[in-house]
């Protein structure tokens, strides 16, 4: 029976089934601790324009990954109204939609596996007009795959 498993001062390491994990090549080993397991691909930022004209049509920016996942990556967002304080709302996810402040304001975040899409709505208010605004957005990339 060889050493599969080993956890010292340099982390803990897992070899394949047959291989004594002492003296095993890094190929043979199926987890290492000190390998990184994420990583930024990629960041940026950009301006979403508040919707304008006689509809309001939404105003719909996207970002192009550098790479295509198999499945869709971790990506962070902080998003910045102009109408609000300083204040940044944080959002983190790999899939889904994300809409802030229904009632109000409203945008959409959608990520796909090759890119990330950004929807900017105008909302109706009672007295018929509407609630627009341009946002900021910072996004961070994450490649879970490296």
């Amino acid at each position: 029976m060889v050493n599969r498993v080993v956890l010292d001062k340099e982390g803990m390491r897992v070899s394949r089934a047959g291989v004594d994990v002492l003296n095993a090549a890094e190929i043979d080993l199926t987890f290492n601790s000190r390998w990184p397991t994420i990583k930024a691909l990629q960041t940026g930022d950009m301006v979403i324009p508040a919707p304008s004209g006689p509809y309001f049509l939404p105003e719909v920016r996207e970002a192009t990954f550098s790479r295509v996942f198999d499945t869709r990556p971790i990506v962070f967002f902080n998003v910045r109204g102009s109408s609000w304080t300083a204040a940044w709302k944080q959002h983190i996810g790999e899939t889904q939609a994300w809409l802030a402040n229904p009632s109000r304001y409203q945008y959409r975040i959608t990520v796909q596996n090759d890119r990330f899409i950004f929807t900017n709505f105008a909302v109706a208010r009672s007295d018929g007009g509407r609630d627009v605004q341009s946002y900021s957005l910072k996004y961070f990339v994450w490649d879970h795959n490296v």
